[in-house]
């Protein structure tokens, strides 16, 4: 990567400074490289991110920041992110299927519930009626 030459640096702003995108023209099919605005003593990458729910909205971080203040999070490199993201597609079609699936069981848990309700309530209404016949029984012997 040093021996290529940028002949563009586009500003990237996030909550922990301005960082630098340097963009490669000849290389159209990678991404461009991120530097740390903190971390600026040596040219640190910003090819991580951190995957802890308070730090969602943090961006992309170098090694330095990693260490320094996310050492017991959940980090990744960014291309593992894009892995992850192209497996989750595949995965939404898994989903989509099992969302079916899903949504028949609590069809067939509804009818269940229906035809349950249908039975106890003519049980009910034969107890009802033995009980009338058994009370009106002892109203005669009385």
């Amino acid at each position: 990567m040093s021996s290529l030459i940028y002949s563009s640096v586009i500003p990237y702003h996030t909550c922990f400074g301005i960082y630098f995108i340097a963009m490669d023209p000849d290389a159209t099919s990678s991404l461009p490289e991120l530097y740390c605005q903190t971390h600026s003593v040596r040219k640190e990458v910003l090819n991580l991110t951190c995957l802890s729910p308070k730090c969602a909205s943090l961006g992309l971080l170098c090694r330095l920041c990693c260490s320094e203040r996310h050492h017991s999070h959940d980090t990744i490199t960014i291309a593992q992110l894009v892995q992850d993201v192209s497996n989750c597609q595949f995965e939404q079609s898994l989903s989509h299927k099992a969302e079916g699936v899903i949504a028949s069981a609590k069809e067939s848990r509804a009818l269940c519930l229906n035809i349950i309700g249908v039975a106890k309530q003519a049980i009910n209404d034969s107890l009802d009626k033995l009980l009338l016949g058994v009370g009106r029984c002892f109203d005669r012997e009385e």
